[in-house]
């Protein structure tokens, strides 16, 4: 069963990923155009990865849910009505579960100076649910960027 929150104007995407007994809540920047019916190379990448490891499904969040093909395009201002709406959907999936998170944004999150803000607050929501963040590979200091003052 698929999960898939988008707005109305399909500019924004807030979930997307697939129903199951234990999921890995992946993580990134911002969305693509995926949908259901269309996954992109990202997605069925997520969803390689979390089958290999021993998860049954799989759901990708944002910390921004703006969709742009490139980070570089994301809004230039954060908008605050979006981000309150992704949080919302965020919680709603994090409060069902004790997920982990896997953190696959890299060095992204310095495309715009609000992304670490939006960090900070999904960290408070895992953080009251008792989610356990990953990541992959060698980690940046940009996974750090919410413990910065």
């Amino acid at each position: 069963v698929w999960i898939y929150e988008q707005s109305a104007d399909i500019k924004n995407r807030f979930l997307l990923g697939k129903r199951g007994n234990r999921p890995l809540v992946c993580c990134g920047v911002n969305p693509s155009y995926a949908s259901p019916e269309d996954l992109d190379p990202t997605m069925k990448n997520v969803e390689a990865f979390a089958k290999a490891n021993g998860y049954d499904s799989y759901i990708m969040i944002n910390l921004y849910p703006m969709r742009a093909t490139n980070p570089n395009k994301m809004h230039k201002v954060e908008d605050e009505e979006i981000i309150c709406k992704n949080l919302r959907f965020i919680e709603t999936v994090l409060s069902a579960e004790n997920c982990d998170i896997w953190a696959a944004w890299g060095t992204l999150i310095k495309t715009r100076k609000y992304l670490c803000e939006c960090l900070q607050r999904l960290v408070k929501i895992a953080d009251a649910y008792g989610c356990k963040w990953y990541t992959i590979g060698e980690k940046s200091k940009e996974v750090y960027c919410y413990t910065e003052s």
